[in-house]
Protein backbone atom coordinates (compact mmCIF):
# COMPACT_ATOMS: atom_id res chain seq x y z
CA UNK A 1 0.00 0.00 0.00
CA UNK A 2 1.72 3.52 -1.19
CA UNK A 3 2.35 5.51 2.03
CA UNK A 4 -0.32 8.61 1.62
CA UNK A 5 -3.02 6.03 0.91
CA UNK A 6 -2.35 4.08 3.99
CA UNK A 7 -1.82 7.58 5.94
CA UNK A 8 -5.35 8.37 4.65
CA UNK A 9 -6.97 5.30 6.06
CA UNK A 10 -5.47 5.71 9.23
CA UNK A 11 -6.81 9.11 9.66
CA UNK A 12 -10.23 8.15 8.35
CA UNK A 13 -10.43 5.25 10.55
CA UNK A 14 -8.61 7.82 13.67
CA UNK A 15 -11.27 10.12 12.80
CA UNK A 16 -14.07 7.82 13.15
CA UNK A 17 -13.28 6.62 16.34
CA UNK A 18 -13.03 9.85 17.51
CA UNK A 19 -16.82 10.90 16.28
CA UNK A 20 -17.79 7.66 18.31
CA UNK A 21 -16.12 8.10 20.93
CA UNK A 22 -17.67 11.83 21.62
CA UNK A 23 -21.21 9.92 21.09
CA UNK A 24 -20.05 7.86 23.83
CA UNK A 25 -18.89 10.26 25.87
CA UNK A 26 -22.21 11.94 26.02
CA UNK A 27 -23.91 9.17 27.90
CA UNK A 28 -21.31 10.06 30.40
CA UNK A 29 -22.45 13.85 30.97
CA UNK A 30 -23.44 14.21 34.11
CA UNK A 31 -26.14 17.28 33.91
CA UNK A 32 -28.85 17.21 31.71
CA UNK A 33 -28.30 20.67 30.72
CA UNK A 34 -25.02 20.18 29.31
CA UNK A 35 -26.85 16.95 26.98
CA UNK A 36 -29.50 19.66 26.02
CA UNK A 37 -27.02 22.18 24.93
CA UNK A 38 -25.07 19.90 22.76
CA UNK A 39 -27.91 17.72 20.92
CA UNK A 40 -30.45 20.00 21.10
CA UNK A 41 -28.50 23.42 19.92
CA UNK A 42 -25.45 21.92 18.39
CA UNK A 43 -27.09 19.42 16.32
CA UNK A 44 -29.22 21.56 14.59
CA UNK A 45 -26.03 24.19 14.67
CA UNK A 46 -24.56 21.50 12.86
CA UNK A 47 -26.90 20.68 10.11
CA UNK A 48 -26.84 24.24 9.21
CA UNK A 49 -23.59 25.10 9.04
CA UNK A 50 -22.57 22.45 6.56
CA UNK A 51 -24.18 23.71 3.46
CA UNK A 52 -22.86 27.22 4.70
CA UNK A 53 -19.12 25.37 4.51
CA UNK A 54 -19.92 23.93 1.70
CA UNK A 55 -20.77 26.87 -0.05
CA UNK A 56 -18.03 29.14 0.96
CA UNK A 57 -15.52 26.34 0.05
CA UNK A 58 -16.73 25.50 -3.59
CA UNK A 59 -16.78 29.77 -4.29
CA UNK A 60 -13.24 29.90 -2.42
CA UNK A 61 -12.14 27.41 -5.16
CA UNK A 62 -14.27 29.25 -7.96
CA UNK A 63 -12.23 32.21 -7.60
CA UNK A 64 -9.25 30.55 -6.27
CA UNK A 65 -5.78 31.42 -8.54
CA UNK A 66 -3.46 28.05 -8.68
CA UNK A 67 0.19 28.64 -7.61
CA UNK A 68 3.10 26.81 -6.21
CA UNK A 69 4.94 27.49 -2.95
CA UNK A 70 7.97 27.26 -0.87
CA UNK A 71 7.91 25.23 2.79
CA UNK A 72 9.56 27.98 4.91
CA UNK A 73 8.64 26.47 7.96
CA UNK A 74 7.04 22.99 9.49
CA UNK A 75 6.60 22.61 13.53
CA UNK A 76 5.13 19.66 14.21
CA UNK A 77 1.65 20.01 16.24
CA UNK A 78 2.44 17.39 18.52
CA UNK A 79 2.92 13.49 19.15
CA UNK A 80 -0.92 13.39 19.03
CA UNK A 81 -1.80 15.46 15.90
CA UNK A 82 -1.26 13.60 12.57
CA UNK A 83 -0.33 16.95 11.48
CA UNK A 84 1.81 19.96 11.58
CA UNK A 85 1.80 23.98 10.92
CA UNK A 86 3.44 24.84 7.52
CA UNK A 87 4.55 27.99 6.63
CA UNK A 88 4.48 28.52 2.78
CA UNK A 89 5.94 31.41 0.67
CA UNK A 90 4.58 32.57 -2.86
CA UNK A 91 4.51 34.74 -5.41
CA UNK A 92 0.88 36.08 -6.16
CA UNK A 93 -0.19 37.60 -9.71
CA UNK A 94 1.10 40.91 -8.85
CA UNK A 95 4.89 39.75 -8.08
CA UNK A 96 4.41 39.90 -4.64
CA UNK A 97 5.82 37.38 -2.08
CA UNK A 98 3.25 36.38 0.62
CA UNK A 99 3.01 34.14 3.39
CA UNK A 100 0.49 31.96 4.76
CA UNK A 101 0.16 29.39 7.44
CA UNK A 102 -1.57 26.73 7.63
CA UNK A 103 -2.45 24.46 10.45
CA UNK A 104 -3.46 20.98 9.63
CA UNK A 105 -1.03 20.25 7.05
CA UNK A 106 0.48 17.29 6.22
CA UNK A 107 4.54 17.78 7.34
CA UNK A 108 6.28 18.28 4.37
CA UNK A 109 10.82 19.06 4.65
CA UNK A 110 11.81 22.54 4.34
CA UNK A 111 12.22 24.25 1.00
CA UNK A 112 9.67 21.58 -0.87
CA UNK A 113 7.47 23.01 -3.01
CA UNK A 114 3.48 22.49 -2.53
CA UNK A 115 0.41 23.34 -4.74
CA UNK A 116 -1.72 26.25 -3.42
CA UNK A 117 -5.07 28.06 -4.11
CA UNK A 118 -5.16 31.83 -3.16
CA UNK A 119 -7.53 34.56 -3.91
CA UNK A 120 -6.49 36.78 -6.19
CA UNK A 121 -9.13 39.65 -4.94
CA UNK A 122 -7.30 39.10 -1.54
CA UNK A 123 -4.08 37.05 -1.74
CA UNK A 124 -3.86 37.13 1.54
CA UNK A 125 -6.59 34.05 1.79
CA UNK A 126 -4.54 31.43 0.55
CA UNK A 127 -4.41 27.62 1.38
CA UNK A 128 -2.84 24.47 0.57
CA UNK A 129 -4.35 22.44 -2.83
CA UNK A 130 -6.38 20.13 -1.45
CA UNK A 131 -8.80 17.28 -3.27
CA UNK A 132 -11.41 19.15 -4.66
CA UNK A 133 -13.99 16.49 -2.36
CA UNK A 134 -12.61 17.25 0.63
CA UNK A 135 -15.32 20.24 1.65
CA UNK A 136 -18.51 17.93 0.18
CA UNK A 137 -16.77 14.87 2.39
CA UNK A 138 -16.03 17.55 5.44
CA UNK A 139 -20.17 19.05 4.83
CA UNK A 140 -21.64 15.80 4.45
CA UNK A 141 -19.80 14.30 7.84
CA UNK A 142 -20.83 17.44 9.74
CA UNK A 143 -24.44 16.96 7.92
CA UNK A 144 -24.28 13.54 9.36
CA UNK A 145 -23.16 14.23 13.14
CA UNK A 146 -25.66 17.09 13.54
CA UNK A 147 -28.66 15.04 12.64
CA UNK A 148 -27.61 11.92 14.66
CA UNK A 149 -27.11 14.65 17.76
CA UNK A 150 -30.61 15.84 16.81
CA UNK A 151 -32.41 12.67 16.10
CA UNK A 152 -30.91 11.35 19.55
CA UNK A 153 -32.32 14.57 21.35
CA UNK A 154 -35.83 15.13 19.65
CA UNK A 155 -36.80 11.29 19.04
CA UNK A 156 -38.43 10.71 22.51
CA UNK A 157 -40.72 14.34 20.82
CA UNK A 158 -41.83 13.10 17.70
CA UNK A 159 -45.12 11.64 17.35
CA UNK A 160 -44.95 8.39 16.01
Amino acid sequence: MHGSTARRLVLWSVGGLVVLAVFAAFSLVPGPWLKTLVMGVGGPALVLAAPVHLVAQVRFRGRAVRAVGVVERCVDNGPDEPSCTLTVRYTALDGAERLFTDDRAPCRPLGSEVRILYDPAGPSDARLHRSAAAAPVTALVMALVGAVLSYFFWRDHLPG
